[in-house]
């Protein structure tokens, strides 16, 4: 239920609020760890979106609090909802922090893993890196 409360918090018109709510996302990634992979759905998708805002420094909270979430939780479980939280957004502001996330995350589960994983995986991984590749902003490529 607190991640719920401060899933709603990030996307609160006011700054102050929406970037505590970030920093205790961050907080709750570096120290809850792998305990933050049920809930990785939700708060990813929040803060993807958050992510596309035009302000340089929620921007740069967001990049901060999923850098964290990606050192601190399953790699398998933070592609899936990298995946499902941006990949097929209409921002491409949003496509592209999801783009570079996906990235890392596929480098540091590396290829023999990715490819021999689960079908699921394999096939999203794919059909997401299609996708991007022939996305129309260069940066999302």
């Amino acid at each position: 239920q607190l991640l719920i409360f401060f899933f709603f918090k990030v996307k609160n018109l006011r700054s102050q609020v929406a970037r505590f709510a970030l920093a205790a996302f961050c907080d709750m990634f570096k120290y809850l760890k792998r305990n933050m992979d049920i809930e990785l759905d939700i708060t990813v998708k929040s803060l993807i979106q958050k992510s596309a805002e035009a302000n340089d420094f929620f921007r740069s909270d967001t990049e901060k609090c999923i850098q964290t979430m990606v050192d601190n939780v399953t790699l398998q479980k933070a592609l899936q909802a990298l995946i499902a939280g941006g990949a097929s957004h209409r921002n491409p502001a949003a496509r592209k922090a999801s783009a570079k996330y996906i990235y890392q995350v596929c480098e540091k589960l590396g290829p023999t893993k990715i490819l021999t994983g689960t079908r699921d995986i394999t096939e999203r991984v794919l059909q997401v890196g299609a996708a991007f590749a022939s996305d129309g902003p260069p940066e999302i490529r």
